[in-house]
């Protein structure tokens, strides 16, 4: 079950929060009403918990908020003065059913309260099944021959599938299991360009572009909303561009050959990164563990992420980080422009000889073969559903034998 505990009081938030993880919540905090908002519009929640009196947005206006953007998340609000009594029935007579927990809040009885609710991503009512998907999909493709020494062949690729299937993880365990968003959009192209031999020197030159789109809402497998808003987002493997050219030269038959090998990534969709609103909001960095903050290169300022000293929050000015290209404050579109792993060039190296002793019927060859030759420091993916978060091979060197006969 995912709760989320919205106090301007630090100390209050982080102790319910400690509280609740110790008996096996997903819990994480916000500090206020706009972080709250942010939080929970990447990440739903099953329960919110908010103090009624707060600087900026009080609780009766963030929750209010909250159930028209997330109808089946309960609500439970929590104040240690009197006067809130009169906001709560207030709120009542607008038709809101919120229950308001005494401040400083009993840990027994909120455990208790939180137990006695039915969250929606494990009830069985929430548990939709998975309905067969039908889908539409077109391959158009060319190939052409310039002369004996060029060849290029590209290929459009679109596909537009109805009940597309994904799947979501439980908790924050390796668990993960089949759902069902009301439909995708996934268009692609492909191309390739290759120099056979050419006085010994061939090249190949492949490239590809994903488009990803999923539309909301999820409409079956565990936490299904059939009846939420329409939206569209990018899954982890979309990628404007990418590239990758060979080349090698022989100068003679016998002789060695010497190969090179240019890499260019325009970056994946890393959707979990957090992202400033607006230019004045502060950034809530609470959602990521220390782990994973150092992992996607967070810092804030001069201060950086580290193992053992984690953001909790920046300022949209001083926010950044040096492995994702995050979206500039209030600009960030999870289908227009969400964050994205930033853009890289790997090179290798090779030289080998595939006949080293001139052999005619056993043959021996050796390779020697460089990867990352500059050492780039760079994300693969971050927080991928099936893979977590991959970095790029770090400089290797490499040494093949092989015996032919």
């Amino acid at each position: 079950m995912r709760v989320l505990i919205v106090d301007d009081e630090r100390r209050v938030a982080d102790t319910l929060v400690m509280i609740l993880e110790r008996e096996g919540y997903e819990a994480a905090c916000a500090y206020s009403g706009a972080a709250a908002l942010q939080k929970i519009g990447s990440f739903t929640r099953d329960c919110v918990i908010s103090d009624v009196l707060m600087s900026g947005m009080n609780g009766i206006e963030l929750c209010a908020t909250i159930e028209k953007l997330h109808p089946d998340c309960h609500i439970l609000l929590f104040s240690g003065q009197a006067s809130t009594n009169l906001l709560v029935e207030k709120a009542k007579t607008q038709g809101h059913r919120w229950e308001l927990l005494a401040k400083p809040v009993d840990p027994d009885e909120l455990l208790e309260r939180l137990s006695s609710l039915h969250a929606p991503s494990v009830s069985a009512a929430a548990l939709t099944p998975l309905q067969p998907g039908w889908r539409n999909e077109f391959h158009a493709g060319i190939e052409q021959a310039f002369g004996k020494f060029l060849v290029a062949s590209g290929e459009y690729i679109t596909k537009y599938t109805h009940n597309a299937y994904d799947f979501s993880v439980l908790g924050n365990t390796p668990i993960f299991f089949p759902i069902g968003w009301q439909r995708s959009k996934i268009p692609a192209f492909a191309g390739r360009v290759s120099v056979p031999n050419f006085h010994g020197f061939s090249a190949l030159v492949v490239m590809s572009s994903v488009s990803a789109r999923f539309f909301t809402p999820q409409v079956s497998g565990a936490g299904a909303t059939p009846s939420a808003p329409v939206g569209v987002f990018r899954i982890d493997h979309d990628e404007k561009f990418n590239q990758t050219t060979h080349v090698q030269y022989q100068p003679k038959k016998n002789a060695p050959w010497f190969g090179f090998n240019w890499r260019y990534d325009s970056g994946m969709v890393a959707g979990a990164v957090p992202f400033a609103t607006d230019t004045t909001t502060p950034v809530d960095l609470s959602g990521l563990s220390a782990d994973e903050q150092f992992q996607a290169g967070l810092f804030c300022g001069n201060q950086r992420a580290t193992l053992t000293s984690p953001l909790t929050t920046c300022a949209p000015a001083l926010y950044g980080s040096t492995l994702i290209s995050i979206p500039k404050p209030g600009t960030e579109n999870d289908d227009k422009n969400p964050p994205r792993i930033a853009p890289r060039q790997i090179f290798d190296l090779s030289i080998g000889d595939d006949n080293v002793f001139g052999g005619d019927k056993y043959k021996w060859s050796l390779q020697l073969t460089a990867i990352n030759l500059t050492d780039q420091y760079a994300l693969y993916n971050f927080l991928s559903t099936f893979s977590g978060t991959h970095y790029v091979t770090p400089r290797a060197f490499t040494a093949q034998v092989g015996f032919h006969f």
